[in-house]
C-alpha cells in the first residue's frame, strides 16, 4: 500500500507542476503573439497527450519554457510546427545525434537564451511598475525564485507567494459606511471623495458595505466592525442611533461555510440585544445560497433580502412611518 500511495503522491505533484507551467508558459506565449487561451481546452489536451503517451511508457509532457520560446521565435503559428518537430527531432536521433554529442553545451544555451528573451517584455513590466508596486515586486521575485531554483521549483514559489499576498490583501478588507448621495439613489461611502459632506446617512439606519469575498480569514473583520457599531449604537440621552443595519453584499463574489456560520452566530448576537433590524442588500445568487444552507436566510426572513440598498432603505422608512402612524392613531383614540 505505502508503494502504491507514494507513485499517486508523485504523480499528483508531477501533473500539477506540468500544469501550472504549460499554463503559464501558454498565457505568456498569447500575449506574445497576441491571441487568446482557452484554459479548458489546454487542459483537455495535455490530459489526452498525456494518457495516450502513458500507454506507451511515454515521459510527461506539456509546454516546457525553452521549447516553446524557440518554437515561437522560428514562426510557428499553428500545431504543425510540433508534429514537424517531433518528425525532425526523430531524425535528428537517428542520423545527426552521434555528430552533435560533443557539442559545448554552453553553445545550446545560447540559442535557448536568445529565444527566452524574446518574451521578456520590458514596456510591460515598466507599466506594472506603475500601475502596481506589489505586482512589479512579485514580479522580480518570480523572476529571482525562477533563476535561482529552477522554472519548477521557481514556479511552485510564485505561485504560493502570489496565494500568500492574495490571502494577507483579502484578510484586512475595505469596509465603507455608506450614505446616500443627493438627489440619487446611490449609495457611496461617507469617507471618499471631496464632495462628502454631501453624502449623509439615513436616519437611523446603519449601511455597512464589505469590499471583498467573504471567508474565514477576514470574517473577524466584519464581526469587529459590528460589534464596534453597536458599542457605539446608544447616544448620551440612552436612545439608540440607529436601529436598523443594512448588510450590502454586492462587493461579496462568494463566501465559505466558515463566514455563512458566523454571520449567522452574529445575528444571534444582535437579535438578542434587541431593537435593531438586520437587512441584506444585493446580495449574489451563489452567496445567498450559502447562505441558505447555513440557517441565516430563515433566521433573518427572506423579506429581508432587497435588490439594492435604496429598496432595503425605503422599507425600512416605510415601516417607520407605519408603526408611528400606528402609535399616533392609538393614542388619538385613547380615552382621556
Amino acid at each position: 500500500f505505502s508503494v502504491y500511495a507514494t507513485l499517486a503522491m508523485n504523480c499528483l505533484l508531477l501533473s500539477s507542476l506540468m500544469l501550472i507551467e504549460h499554463l503559464a508558459n501558454a498565457k505568456i506565449c498569447a500575449q506574445k503573439i497576441k491571441v487568446s487561451v482557452d484554459e479548458n481546452h489546454e487542459l483537455f489536451a495535455l490530459g489526452l497527450s498525456n494518457i495516450f503517451g502513458g500507454l506507451f511508457s511515454c515521459f510527461v509532457t506539456g509546454g516546457g519554457f525553452s521549447r516553446t520560446a524557440i518554437n515561437v521565435s522560428a514562426g510557428a503559428v499553428s500545431q504543425m510546427s510540433l508534429l514537424l518537430s517531433a518528425l525532425f527531432a526523430l531524425v535528428i536521433t537517428f542520423t545527426v545525434a552521434p555528430a552533435i554529442a560533443f557539442l559545448p553545451k554552453f553553445v545550446i544555451a545560447v540559442v535557448i537564451i536568445g529565444a527566452v528573451s524574446g518574451l521578456v517584455d520590458v514596456k510591460e513590466i515598466k507599466m506594472l511598475w506603475k500601475i502596481s508596486k506589489s505586482d512589479f515586486f512579485l514580479l522580480v521575485l518570480g523572476a529571482i525564485f525562477t533563476m535561482t531554483l529552477g522554472i519548477t521549483n521557481g514556479l511552485l514559489a510564485s505561485v504560493a507567494l502570489s496565494i500568500a499576498i492574495f490571502l494577507k490583501a483579502a484578510s484586512v478588507p475595505v469596509i465603507s459606511t455608506l450614505g446616500r448621495a443627493p438627489n440619487s439613489t446611490d449609495y457611496r461611502p461617507l469617507k471618499s471623495g471631496k464632495s462628502n459632506s454631501r453624502i449623509k446617512r439615513p436616519d437611523g439606519i446603519l449601511i455597512l458595505r464589505f469590499e471583498a469575498p467573504l471567508f474565514f480569514a477576514n470574517f473577524s473583520e466584519l464581526e469587529k466592525t459590528v460589534n464596534e457599531h453597536l458599542a457605539n449604537s446608544t447616544g448620551d440621552d440612552g436612545l439608540l442611533l440607529w436601529e436598523s443595519l443594512v448588510l450590502d453584499f454586492s462587493c461579496i463574489p462568494w463566501i465559505d461555510a466558515t463566514a455563512a456560520i458566523g454571520i449567522s452566530q452574529l445575528f444571534e448576537q444582535i437579535n438578542g440585544l434587541g431593537g435593531v433590524q438586520v437587512y441584506v442588500a444585493k446580495c449574489t445568487s451563489n452567496v445567498y445560497t450559502t447562505l441558505k444552507h447555513a440557517g441565516f436566510v430563515d433566521m433573518i426572513g427572506k423579506s429581508n433580502f432587497f435588490f439594492d440598498v435604496h429598496s432595503s432603505v425605503t422599507h425600512v422608512l416605510r415601516v417607520r412611518r407605519q408603526q408611528e402612524s400606528a402609535i399616533l392613531s392609538r393614542f388619538v383614540k385613547s380615552p382621556v
